[in-house]
Protein backbone atom coordinates (compact mmCIF):
# COMPACT_ATOMS: atom_id res chain seq x y z
CA UNK A 1 0.00 0.00 0.00
CA UNK A 2 1.66 3.60 -0.66
CA UNK A 3 -0.72 5.36 2.21
CA UNK A 4 -1.61 3.70 5.13
CA UNK A 5 -3.51 6.07 6.46
CA UNK A 6 -2.19 7.64 9.71
CA UNK A 7 -5.29 7.87 11.28
CA UNK A 8 -4.91 4.03 11.98
CA UNK A 9 -4.30 4.85 15.67
CA UNK A 10 -7.93 6.10 16.10
CA UNK A 11 -9.69 2.99 16.69
CA UNK A 12 -7.82 2.84 20.03
CA UNK A 13 -10.58 5.38 20.98
CA UNK A 14 -13.09 2.71 20.42
CA UNK A 15 -11.97 -0.37 21.17
CA UNK A 16 -12.12 -0.35 25.26
CA UNK A 17 -15.80 -0.20 26.75
CA UNK A 18 -15.18 0.06 30.76
CA UNK A 19 -19.16 1.42 31.32
CA UNK A 20 -21.54 -1.75 32.50
CA UNK A 21 -24.99 -1.25 32.32
CA UNK A 22 -26.10 -3.75 34.89
CA UNK A 23 -29.82 -3.50 33.77
CA UNK A 24 -28.86 -5.65 30.11
CA UNK A 25 -27.07 -8.48 29.39
CA UNK A 26 -23.64 -7.77 27.94
CA UNK A 27 -23.88 -7.39 24.31
CA UNK A 28 -21.38 -7.85 21.42
CA UNK A 29 -19.61 -4.49 20.06
CA UNK A 30 -17.69 -4.89 16.95
CA UNK A 31 -15.27 -2.02 16.37
CA UNK A 32 -14.28 -1.29 12.76
CA UNK A 33 -11.84 1.30 11.09
CA UNK A 34 -11.11 1.43 7.68
CA UNK A 35 -10.58 4.33 5.22
CA UNK A 36 -10.56 3.44 1.57
CA UNK A 37 -8.27 5.54 -1.00
CA UNK A 38 -7.65 5.00 -4.89
CA UNK A 39 -4.56 5.74 -4.90
CA UNK A 40 -3.41 2.84 -2.49
CA UNK A 41 -2.11 -0.36 -3.92
CA UNK A 42 -4.13 -2.79 -1.31
CA UNK A 43 -6.96 -1.57 1.27
CA UNK A 44 -7.31 -2.79 5.23
CA UNK A 45 -10.21 -2.84 7.31
CA UNK A 46 -9.27 -2.99 11.11
CA UNK A 47 -12.07 -5.55 12.90
CA UNK A 48 -12.08 -6.00 16.53
CA UNK A 49 -14.73 -6.04 19.58
CA UNK A 50 -14.92 -4.74 22.81
CA UNK A 51 -14.85 -6.26 26.01
CA UNK A 52 -16.10 -6.79 29.47
CA UNK A 53 -15.72 -8.98 31.98
CA UNK A 54 -16.88 -9.43 35.65
CA UNK A 55 -13.55 -11.67 36.49
CA UNK A 56 -10.52 -10.05 34.25
CA UNK A 57 -9.34 -6.71 33.89
CA UNK A 58 -10.49 -5.09 30.85
CA UNK A 59 -6.26 -4.33 30.29
CA UNK A 60 -5.75 -8.46 30.23
CA UNK A 61 -8.45 -8.74 28.14
CA UNK A 62 -6.60 -5.93 25.63
CA UNK A 63 -3.72 -8.42 25.70
CA UNK A 64 -5.36 -11.55 24.85
CA UNK A 65 -5.78 -11.69 20.72
CA UNK A 66 -8.58 -14.13 21.26
CA UNK A 67 -10.48 -11.68 23.31
CA UNK A 68 -9.48 -8.67 20.54
CA UNK A 69 -10.12 -10.76 17.18
CA UNK A 70 -13.12 -12.60 15.97
CA UNK A 71 -12.44 -16.08 14.85
CA UNK A 72 -14.56 -16.47 11.83
CA UNK A 73 -15.97 -13.01 10.66
CA UNK A 74 -16.33 -12.75 6.70
CA UNK A 75 -15.23 -9.00 5.66
CA UNK A 76 -17.19 -8.25 1.94
CA UNK A 77 -17.25 -4.71 0.12
CA UNK A 78 -20.12 -4.35 -1.95
CA UNK A 79 -20.44 -2.01 -5.20
CA UNK A 80 -23.50 -2.79 -6.94
CA UNK A 81 -24.26 -6.38 -8.38
CA UNK A 82 -20.26 -7.07 -7.38
CA UNK A 83 -18.76 -8.73 -4.25
CA UNK A 84 -15.58 -8.43 -2.89
CA UNK A 85 -14.22 -10.83 0.01
CA UNK A 86 -11.38 -9.50 2.20
CA UNK A 87 -8.52 -11.63 2.97
CA UNK A 88 -7.58 -11.98 6.76
CA UNK A 89 -3.79 -11.29 7.50
CA UNK A 90 -1.47 -10.20 9.82
CA UNK A 91 -0.66 -6.99 9.11
CA UNK A 92 3.19 -7.62 10.67
CA UNK A 93 4.06 -9.45 8.23
CA UNK A 94 2.73 -6.34 5.27
CA UNK A 95 5.55 -4.11 6.77
CA UNK A 96 2.26 -2.91 9.29
CA UNK A 97 3.58 -3.64 12.88
CA UNK A 98 0.59 -2.56 15.63
CA UNK A 99 2.01 0.07 17.47
CA UNK A 100 3.06 -0.50 21.18
CA UNK A 101 0.02 0.03 23.76
CA UNK A 102 -2.59 -1.68 25.88
CA UNK A 103 -3.93 -4.01 22.74
CA UNK A 104 -1.93 -6.88 21.76
CA UNK A 105 0.52 -6.48 19.02
CA UNK A 106 1.18 -9.99 18.23
CA UNK A 107 -0.71 -10.90 15.80
CA UNK A 108 -1.79 -7.82 14.20
CA UNK A 109 -5.17 -8.65 12.25
CA UNK A 110 -6.48 -6.72 9.37
CA UNK A 111 -8.95 -7.47 6.49
CA UNK A 112 -6.83 -6.79 3.36
CA UNK A 113 -7.93 -6.73 -0.51
CA UNK A 114 -5.27 -5.32 -3.26
CA UNK A 115 -6.62 -2.62 -5.73
CA UNK A 116 -5.21 -4.79 -8.41
CA UNK A 117 -8.73 -7.00 -7.38
CA UNK A 118 -11.65 -4.52 -6.81
CA UNK A 119 -10.10 -1.38 -9.08
CA UNK A 120 -11.61 1.90 -6.76
CA UNK A 121 -13.06 4.63 -9.05
CA UNK A 122 -14.31 8.04 -8.08
CA UNK A 123 -17.29 8.43 -7.28
CA UNK A 124 -18.63 4.89 -6.52
CA UNK A 125 -20.23 3.82 -4.08
CA UNK A 126 -19.01 0.57 -1.35
CA UNK A 127 -21.09 -0.74 1.57
CA UNK A 128 -18.73 -2.82 3.96
CA UNK A 129 -20.57 -5.68 5.21
CA UNK A 130 -18.62 -8.15 8.13
CA UNK A 131 -20.30 -11.08 9.28
CA UNK A 132 -19.28 -11.71 12.85
CA UNK A 133 -19.26 -15.58 11.94
CA UNK A 134 -22.36 -15.87 14.99
CA UNK A 135 -25.30 -16.83 13.83
CA UNK A 136 -26.98 -14.63 16.55
CA UNK A 137 -25.52 -11.44 15.67
CA UNK A 138 -26.64 -9.37 12.54
CA UNK A 139 -24.76 -8.09 9.48
CA UNK A 140 -22.68 -5.34 10.38
CA UNK A 141 -22.63 -2.43 7.72
CA UNK A 142 -21.35 0.93 7.02
CA UNK A 143 -20.87 3.02 3.16
CA UNK A 144 -19.26 5.41 1.71
CA UNK A 145 -18.54 7.20 -1.31
CA UNK A 146 -14.63 7.35 -2.89
CA UNK A 147 -13.37 10.26 -2.81
CA UNK A 148 -12.30 11.77 -6.38
CA UNK A 149 -9.09 13.70 -7.13
CA UNK A 150 -8.13 17.08 -5.64
CA UNK A 151 -5.96 19.04 -7.61
CA UNK A 152 -3.56 21.70 -6.25
CA UNK A 153 -4.10 25.19 -8.65
CA UNK A 154 -1.43 27.07 -6.61
CA UNK A 155 1.54 27.68 -6.50
CA UNK A 156 1.90 25.68 -9.83
CA UNK A 157 6.00 25.37 -10.22
CA UNK A 158 7.26 27.77 -8.17
CA UNK A 159 6.72 29.36 -4.49
CA UNK A 160 7.39 32.39 -3.05
CA UNK A 161 7.71 33.35 1.10
CA UNK A 162 8.31 37.38 2.37
CA UNK A 163 8.19 37.64 5.94
CA UNK A 164 5.52 40.01 6.00
CA UNK A 165 3.39 38.78 2.82
CA UNK A 166 0.92 35.96 2.71
CA UNK A 167 1.35 33.63 -0.07
CA UNK A 168 -2.23 31.60 -1.36
CA UNK A 169 -2.32 27.82 -1.80
CA UNK A 170 -5.94 27.02 -3.12
CA UNK A 171 -6.90 23.82 -5.11
CA UNK A 172 -9.90 22.23 -6.46
CA UNK A 173 -11.92 19.54 -4.64
CA UNK A 174 -12.54 15.94 -5.63
CA UNK A 175 -15.72 14.32 -5.89
CA UNK A 176 -17.16 13.74 -2.45
CA UNK A 177 -14.14 15.48 -1.00
CA UNK A 178 -15.30 17.39 2.21
CA UNK A 179 -12.21 18.16 4.72
CA UNK A 180 -8.73 18.84 4.20
CA UNK A 181 -5.15 18.62 5.26
CA UNK A 182 -2.22 20.54 3.39
CA UNK A 183 1.39 19.08 3.96
CA UNK A 184 4.83 20.68 2.75
CA UNK A 185 7.47 18.27 2.12
CA UNK A 186 11.11 20.76 2.31
CA UNK A 187 13.59 18.55 0.97
CA UNK A 188 17.32 19.41 1.46
CA UNK A 189 20.95 17.88 1.22
CA UNK A 190 23.12 18.50 4.00
CA UNK A 191 27.05 17.52 4.56
CA UNK A 192 29.95 18.02 7.14
CA UNK A 193 31.23 21.37 6.28
CA UNK A 194 34.72 21.14 3.97
CA UNK A 195 34.48 17.48 4.04
CA UNK A 196 33.74 16.43 0.09
CA UNK A 197 31.79 13.42 1.29
CA UNK A 198 28.41 13.36 -0.76
CA UNK A 199 25.47 15.17 0.63
CA UNK A 200 22.97 13.42 2.49
CA UNK A 201 19.19 13.75 1.46
CA UNK A 202 16.87 15.38 4.33
CA UNK A 203 13.36 16.10 4.90
CA UNK A 204 10.95 17.53 7.17
CA UNK A 205 7.57 18.04 6.95
CA UNK A 206 5.26 21.14 7.36
CA UNK A 207 1.59 20.57 8.74
CA UNK A 208 0.33 24.01 6.75
CA UNK A 209 -3.54 23.53 7.84
CA UNK A 210 -5.45 20.37 9.32
CA UNK A 211 -8.84 19.58 8.89
CA UNK A 212 -9.89 22.63 7.15
CA UNK A 213 -13.24 22.49 5.17
CA UNK A 214 -12.67 25.53 2.64
CA UNK A 215 -10.51 25.26 -0.73
CA UNK A 216 -8.28 28.18 -0.10
CA UNK A 217 -6.00 29.12 2.37
CA UNK A 218 -3.30 32.32 2.77
CA UNK A 219 -0.28 31.81 5.29
CA UNK A 220 2.03 34.56 6.14
CA UNK A 221 5.64 33.97 4.76
CA UNK A 222 7.26 34.03 8.24
CA UNK A 223 5.12 31.12 9.34
CA UNK A 224 7.52 29.08 6.67
CA UNK A 225 10.80 30.45 7.98
CA UNK A 226 9.78 30.01 11.52
CA UNK A 227 9.05 26.62 10.58
CA UNK A 228 12.15 25.58 9.04
CA UNK A 229 13.85 27.35 11.87
CA UNK A 230 12.02 25.38 14.14
CA UNK A 231 12.70 21.84 12.41
CA UNK A 232 16.54 21.97 11.37
CA UNK A 233 18.85 22.11 14.22
CA UNK A 234 21.74 24.83 13.98
CA UNK A 235 25.21 23.04 13.58
CA UNK A 236 28.14 25.75 12.59
CA UNK A 237 29.74 22.31 11.19
CA UNK A 238 27.24 21.24 8.62
CA UNK A 239 26.69 22.57 5.21
CA UNK A 240 23.16 22.82 3.31
CA UNK A 241 21.38 22.67 -0.16
CA UNK A 242 17.86 23.27 -1.07
CA UNK A 243 16.48 20.50 -3.28
CA UNK A 244 12.90 21.06 -4.13
CA UNK A 245 9.20 21.23 -1.99
CA UNK A 246 6.81 18.53 -2.41
CA UNK A 247 2.88 19.74 -1.45
CA UNK A 248 0.68 17.12 -0.03
CA UNK A 249 -3.06 17.48 0.08
CA UNK A 250 -5.18 15.22 2.24
CA UNK A 251 -8.85 14.91 0.81
CA UNK A 252 -11.30 13.48 3.30
CA UNK A 253 -15.17 12.18 2.99
CA UNK A 254 -18.24 13.74 4.86
CA UNK A 255 -17.75 10.54 6.98
CA UNK A 256 -14.25 11.64 8.23
CA UNK A 257 -15.46 15.37 8.60
CA UNK A 258 -17.98 13.99 11.09
CA UNK A 259 -15.72 12.44 12.84
CA UNK A 260 -13.54 15.27 13.67
CA UNK A 261 -16.09 17.63 14.24
CA UNK A 262 -18.32 15.24 16.61
CA UNK A 263 -14.57 14.44 18.60
CA UNK A 264 -13.96 18.15 18.24
CA UNK A 265 -17.25 18.86 20.51
CA UNK A 266 -17.69 18.90 24.52
CA UNK A 267 -13.87 19.19 24.75
CA UNK A 268 -13.53 22.49 25.94
CA UNK A 269 -13.76 24.00 30.00
CA UNK A 270 -17.65 24.84 29.77
CA UNK A 271 -18.10 21.57 27.80
CA UNK A 272 -20.58 19.12 29.37
CA UNK A 273 -19.64 15.87 30.36
CA UNK A 274 -20.72 13.70 27.69
CA UNK A 275 -18.23 13.52 25.12
CA UNK A 276 -19.94 12.36 21.96
CA UNK A 277 -19.38 9.34 20.03
CA UNK A 278 -18.78 9.28 16.16
CA UNK A 279 -19.67 6.12 14.38
CA UNK A 280 -21.80 5.46 10.72
CA UNK A 281 -21.62 2.08 11.52
CA UNK A 282 -25.19 -0.23 11.80
CA UNK A 283 -23.87 -1.36 14.72
CA UNK A 284 -20.55 -1.09 16.97
CA UNK A 285 -18.68 1.56 17.13
CA UNK A 286 -15.92 2.95 14.59
CA UNK A 287 -15.80 4.64 11.33
CA UNK A 288 -15.94 3.40 7.41
CA UNK A 289 -14.63 6.52 4.80
CA UNK A 290 -12.60 7.52 2.17
CA UNK A 291 -9.44 9.44 1.84
CA UNK A 292 -7.30 10.87 -1.20
CA UNK A 293 -3.83 12.11 -1.34
CA UNK A 294 -2.60 14.72 -4.12
CA UNK A 295 1.25 15.36 -4.23
CA UNK A 296 2.61 18.15 -6.10
CA UNK A 297 6.25 17.16 -6.43
CA UNK A 298 9.76 19.14 -7.63
CA UNK A 299 8.33 22.94 -6.82
CA UNK A 300 10.64 25.69 -6.58
CA UNK A 301 11.30 28.58 -4.34
CA UNK A 302 12.07 32.32 -6.08
CA UNK A 303 15.44 33.85 -5.80
CA UNK A 304 14.35 36.19 -3.23
CA UNK A 305 12.72 33.64 -1.02
CA UNK A 306 16.48 31.24 -1.50
CA UNK A 307 18.16 34.69 -0.46
CA UNK A 308 16.44 35.07 2.76
CA UNK A 309 17.03 31.47 3.77
CA UNK A 310 20.02 31.31 3.32
CA UNK A 311 21.01 35.28 4.82
CA UNK A 312 17.56 36.16 6.78
CA UNK A 313 17.45 36.91 9.96
CA UNK A 314 15.21 34.05 11.08
CA UNK A 315 17.29 30.83 8.87
CA UNK A 316 20.16 32.85 8.12
CA UNK A 317 22.35 30.58 10.83
CA UNK A 318 21.08 27.18 9.08
CA UNK A 319 24.22 27.09 6.87
CA UNK A 320 22.53 27.13 3.54
CA UNK A 321 24.36 27.86 0.45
Amino acid sequence: MKYLVAALFLVSLFSCDNSVDILEEPKDIPIVYGVLSAVDTAHYIRVERAFASDNVSALDLARDPDELYYDNATVTLVSGSDRFDLERVDATIDGFPRQEGVFAQTPNILYKIRNSDINLEAGEAYTLEIDRGIDTLPIVTASTNIVGPSSIRSPQTILSFDNNIFTTFSWREGAFSSIFDLYLDFNYRERVRGSGDPYAPKQVRWKIASDIESTKLDIQGIQFFSFIAGAIDTDDSIERVFEDIDLVLDSGSSEIKDFIRISEANLGITSSQDVPTFTNLSEGRGIFASLYREVKENVQLTNKTLDSLKTGSITGNLNFN
